[in-house]
């Protein structure tokens, strides 16, 4: 049996891939009743030197936009690796729930555990994505496809067609 192909992509999201869009406002509250609840909240304050350019909305956009497209454009593609990270439950659009796309806290992990067990045509998308400004992300994202018959041209050309793509700098390895 051949030996999985990693390809990968890590950029930096520099500006919202939806500049010029109205984004409305997306009030999120957490239910705080007592002095704990309040005092618990302190542990999200942060001093990030990164900027929030995304709301909730337009990342689970963006997630969607890549988990739906490597679906199809992406031959061999079983299984889609989405990290899930949020302090707020939103709505999630249907495309991160489709039976070969599974939301998960850590896709690394879980990709290593599907390669070992002889998995193939696994896509991982790992984001550390701001949101909002409690958030410690650096508005990295990574996307890394195992396959035997991973194609570096039709990577890339996925990845031209990503909504994030005019947003970021990065580099493919």
């Amino acid at each position: 049996m051949s030996q999985s192909s990693c390809l990968t992509y890590t950029g930096q999201l520099v500006a919202s891939p939806y500049a010029g869009e109205l984004a409305a406002a997306e009030p999120l509250s957490m239910l705080l009743m007592s002095e704990g609840d309040y005092l618990g909240l302190r542990a999200f304050e942060n001093d990030a030197p990164h900027p929030v350019l995304l709301s909730y909305r337009q990342h689970y956009r963006l997630l969607e936009d890549l988990a739906v497209r490597a679906l199809r454009e992406l031959p061999g593609l079983a299984q889609v690796l989405v990290r899930f990270h949020t302090v707020y439950l939103r709505p999630l659009p249907t495309g991160l729930m489709q039976p070969r796309v599974l939301l998960v806290d850590d896709p690394c992990r879980m990709a290593g555990e599907l390669l070992a067990a002889g998995g193939d045509g696994i896509l991982v998308i790992d984001d550390r994505l701001r949101r909002d400004t409690k958030e410690r992300g650096d508005n990295r994202i990574t996307v890394t496809l195992h396959s035997r018959s991973a194609d570096p041209e039709g990577f890339a050309a996925f990845l031209r067609g990503a909504d994030f793509h005019a947003g970021t700098a990065g580099a493919r390895h």
